[in-house]
C-alpha cells in the first residue's frame, strides 16, 4: 500500500505544480486542507487556512506571475495515512526583470476521506550569517 500511496503523492504534487504553472487558483487551492499552517518565504512568518493561502497566491500570480516552477530532487515518505515530501524548486519569474531562483520546498499530507490533502507547506532559503541577505543564486 505504501508504494500505492507514494505514487499517489507524486501524482499530486505533479498536478499541484502543473496548476501553479497554469495560474489556475481554482484547481490549486483544492490540494489544500481548510486548515492548512504554510510557512512561507513570501510576505509572511505563517498563514493559517486555505482561504488565507489562497489570497497569498493570488498576489504571487498577480505580482511576480510564475515562468519557471521546476522540480528536482522529489523525496516522498509515506507512513499510514500521513506523508511528506521535500524537493528544490526553481520559481519565479523567466528572465532578467522577475528572475527564478532555487527555494527548499518541504509539504506534509494527510488521507482524508480516501484523498491526500496537503496540510502543511513550507518554503525557505537560504541566508547569509553575515548580512541576512537571502541566497538566491544558489543551484542545486
Amino acid at each position: 500500500m505504501s508504494i500505492q500511496h507514494e505514487a499517489e503523492i507524486r501524482t499530486l504534487i505533479e498536478s499541484w505544480r502543473l496548476a501553479v504553472k497554469s495560474k489556475n487558483i481554482e484547481e490549486l487551492i483544492q490540494f489544500y486542507d481548510k486548515d492548512i499552517v504554510v510557512f512561507d518565504v513570501v510576505d509572511s512568518l505563517q498563514f493559517n487556512g486555505r482561504d488565507a493561502y489562497q489570497t497569498h497566491w493570488g498576489r504571487c500570480f498577480e505580482h511576480t506571475g510564475v515562468g519557471n516552477f521546476e522540480f528536482t530532487q522529489l523525496q516522498v515518505t509515506v507512513g499510514g495515512n500521513v506523508a511528506f515530501a521535500h524537493w528544490l524548486a526553481d520559481c519565479g519569474g523567466h528572465d532578467e526583470e522577475q528572475p527564478s531562483c532555487w527555494i527548499r520546498m518541504t509539504a506534509c499530507f494527510q488521507l482524508m476521506d480516501g484523498q491526500w490533502k496537503t496540510v502543511h507547506e513550507h518554503w525557505s532559503a537560504p541566508f547569509d550569517f553575515t548580512d541576512g541577505a537571502a541566497l538566491l543564486d544558489l543551484k542545486p
